[in-house]
């Protein structure tokens, strides 16, 4: 009985150490929310763009959430899901985005606007923010849906803090 968890505990401290080599190993599966961007792209089917899109869109609850928030298309995905997996992660406080823009009233121009006057609208990080900025010129607010920028219950938050002047 002592062998059987002297064994499970040596297991376990194993799995603890394992993650934080550098390079992935054949088989070992990726966490998401903790790896380096080395880390990210030795997994086949990750290049640098999506490494970097990866990061940047931090913290994931679940690996799918690479799909549900555009981060990777779907058939690039199902690529990689068997070697990707995400830790959970609570957001400290002090990173969360802001609700809104920082000064009451104030309503963001979002073919004008910085990563960071982007970021501090709710439900928008620097993924999003980035995605906003590539896709660049907007007629108007409601293509950021249309265009597939943001999800549609993203927008519904922000949209009421943001225009889409024309240049």
């Amino acid at each position: 009985m002592v062998r059987r968890w002297s064994l499970a505990l040596s297991i376990a401290a194993l799995s603890l150490v394992a993650p934080l080599s550098v390079h992935a190993q054949a088989g070992s599966r990726v966490d998401i929310n903790a790896a380096t961007r080395e880390q990210l792209t030795a997994v086949s089917g990750i290049g640098n763009a999506y490494a970097d899109k990866i990061i940047a869109g931090r913290p994931y609850k679940t690996a799918s959430e690479l799909v549900k928030r555009s981060i990777m298309p779907a058939a690039a995905y199902e690529k990689v899901k068997a070697n990707v997996w995400a830790s959970v992660v609570e957001k400290p406080a002090e990173v969360m985005p802001q609700e809104g823009p920082k000064a009451a009233g104030e309503i963001i121009d979002i073919n004008s606007a910085t990563r960071d006057q982007l970021a501090s609208l709710s439900g928008i990080g620097a993924a999003y923010s980035e995605k906003i900025i590539a896709g660049r010129p907007y007629k108007q607010r409601s293509e950021l849906v249309s265009r597939n920028i943001l999800p549609a219950s993203v927008y519904a938050k922000i949209k009421a803090h943001v225009t889409a002047k024309q240049p």
